[in-house]
């Protein structure tokens, strides 16, 4: 039998072709918020493709939103759409307080001194104990697997240092390390930072990327390129009536403009945002 997302993943395109309709369609109905929910994250990114990339100040995202929510109790994945009803009050945290970015942060200062790190002798200290973190999608069990895991993002550390960040759509394979000295093809494809838009306009980060904000930051990055992967309904609601746009406008228009840092209200002007690509 087929797994619930390989059946959303041959769905998703079907899905995507009506987007526009079901969008517009949720504006009319009794709970749009609801009937908004119902549209998958698979079907908008079939629909917007890589448009949904736009580049952004990493010191702006200083909160990570929750993946998992609380649905008339039952436990749900955000990830699975692409707008959101949900109450955020209790599900947006700051990003500082992420194990994997305070590890970013001090190894931005070590660099190739991190065995020093107060980080790097705890995780030695859990497989010593049998109780290893995950990290990369592997147990680091080992005082190799461990070096393996700071080298890697010492690697990126530099890399970023010296040409910037980049757009993972532009470049190749991503490896990861597999613990024994070599790389393996990372199991999951590379995005850009994830991102969400939070009722009041904000962005929060949001599925991936958090070591590499985590670098950015620490090295003072002005630009990086982010995805938007969630939208809460409420944005959406009061930016169609704002615009007068449809939604899927709102949101192209969104991931092509900035607000202007200096306005005062909603209705503030806009100006274009470089480096991004119409669908």
């Amino acid at each position: 039998m087929w797994s619930r997302k390989a059946a959303a993943r041959v769905a998703a395109p079907l899905a995507a072709a009506i987007l526009p309709w079901r969008l517009n369609r949720a504006l009319s109905s009794p709970q749009p918020g609801k009937t908004f929910a119902s549209v998958s994250g698979a079907s908008a990114r079939w629909f917007f493709g890589r448009s949904l990339t736009f580049w952004t100040s990493p010191q702006k995202l200083g909160m990570r939103l929750d993946t998992q929510m609380s649905d008339g109790g039952k436990h749900r994945l955000r990830s699975e759409r692409f707008i959101d009803h949900s109450d955020w009050s209790n599900a947006v945290r700051p990003e500082a307080k992420l194990i994997e970015h305070k590890t970013m942060v001090q190894l931005v200062r070590y660099r190739s001194a991190y065995p020093e790190m107060p980080v790097f002798r705890e995780l030695l200290q859990r497989a010593k104990k049998g109780g290893p973190a995950r990290r990369l999608q592997m147990h680091l069990t080992t005082e190799e697997m461990i070096h393996a895991y700071f080298r890697h993002y010492l690697d990126l550390i530099e890399d970023i240092e010296a040409t910037g960040m980049k757009d993972r759509y532009a470049l190749g394979p991503y490896f990861i390390p597999d613990g024994k000295g070599g790389s393996r093809l990372s199991p999951h494809q590379s995005r850009n930072i994830g991102v969400a838009v939070a009722p009041d306009n904000s962005l929060v980060r949001f599925l991936g990327g958090r070591h590499r904000l985590a670098i950015a930051q620490a090295l003072g990055l002005t630009l990086v390129p982010v995805e938007l992967r969630l939208v809460h309904a409420d944005w959406m609601l009061s930016e169609v009536e704002r615009t007068g746009l449809t939604p899927v406008e709102a949101i192209r228009r969104f991931v092509g403009c900035i607000p202007d840092e200096g306005a005062a209200d909603r209705s503030r002007r806009w100006s274009v945002r470089p480096q991004v690509r119409p669908v």
